[in-house]
């Protein structure tokens, strides 16, 4: 286990007749040193390939293409969505990618090359565009579980919403969602311009051909698919948490309602009661009957009996 954990925090490279890829599965001090001593790159790039993250955006040097895109990876433990950073190095000749380890969609495609002389020869055949279009397909094609995970979310939520009626146990699971898919969301808002951005300077360092260019358009496509469904399931979880809020404020008001009802219908028995509470014995109506109590009784029914009757007919009961 510690061989492979080793292996994997080393510097690796697949060379063909035109270009090397190199990809480093965790950006740490040593493999970004080699990358200073064999590569003539901007020292601020390096510094913004280790961490911490870093925000997606592209930069253009004279001999090459520094850029970073932030991807979400879903946490187990504690059932969030979290940014992990990818970083690419393009040039004429090599093509360098970094990614922190969170998710090993590039480790497993450079492996699938290595041990696959037939698709390194498809890859590795000509310049970087194949390989670096293919590497982003990858991480979005990581994407779309994801999605299709908050399309069941929200379905759950939907259910969960209206069969407890709007408890307040509801507001924990959508708020869960809503703020997963907000998070998504803002990481991958910056994809589909820095990509129209790169792919307007890629011609300036490689010959991209035309079945390269088709592809990279599917890979911009993709970002602006990805980004559209995102919006969509924040729009439905902002109307899931929306409807919960009222579904809230109707059981409040039932609930505010029914205890008026209480307390008018208490009011008038309070002020007979309080009358009868007096100590002004002389001039008290039933003092000296027999029965006064329970005519006193009986006409606190009376009022009570007419209140509830007129509460029907207005249908406040209701």
């Amino acid at each position: 286990m510690k061989t492979k954990k080793q292996k994997l925090e080393l510097v690796n490279t697949l060379s063909s007749a035109n270009f090397t890829w190199i990809h480093i599965s965790k950006p740490s001090p040593k493999a970004l040193k080699y990358l200073g001593r064999n590569f003539q790159f901007d020292p601020a790039d390096l510094r913004d390939s280790a961490p911490p993250l870093q925000r997606s955006k592209l930069v253009t040097h004279s001999s090459y293409l520094f850029m970073i895109l932030l991807f979400p990876y879903y946490d187990r433990e504690t059932k969030t969505i979290n940014p992990t950073e990818f970083d690419f190095f393009i040039g004429k000749d090599f093509l360098v990618t970094i990614e922190e380890g969170k998710i090993d969609v590039l480790g497993k495609f450079f492996f699938m090359l290595k041990n696959s002389p037939a698709m390194k020869k498809e890859y590795l055949d000509e310049d970087p565009i194949e390989t670096l279009t293919e590497t982003i397909h990858n991480l979005y094609n990581y994407c779309f579980p994801i999605l299709n995970h908050f399309n069941l979310d929200t379905q759950e939520v939907n259910k969960y919403l209206f069969a407890n009626h709007g408890q307040k146990q509801s507001i924990q699971e959508i708020l869960k969602v809503k703020n997963n898919i907000i998070a998504f969301n803002k990481l991958m808002r910056p994809h589909r311009t820095i990509l129209e951005r790169l792919n307007k300077n890629l011609g300036n360092y490689c010959t991209v051909s035309d079945k390269e260019s088709n592809k990279f358009q599917s890979a911009i496509s993709f970002a602006k698919d990805i980004h559209d469904d995102a919006e969509n399931y924040k729009e439905n979880i902002t109307a899931l948490y929306d409807t919960h809020s009222s579904l809230l404020a109707h059981n409040t008001n039932e609930t505010m309602k029914r205890l008026t009802t209480i307390s008018a219908t208490l009011l008038p028995l309070s002020v007979i009661a309080s009358v009868f509470g007096m100590n002004t014995v002389k001039g008290m109506p039933f003092m000296n009957s027999e029965n006064g109590f329970l005519m006193v009784i009986a006409a606190m029914l009376f009022i009570t009996s007419i209140t509830l009757i007129y509460y029907k007919f207005k249908k406040w009961l209701d």
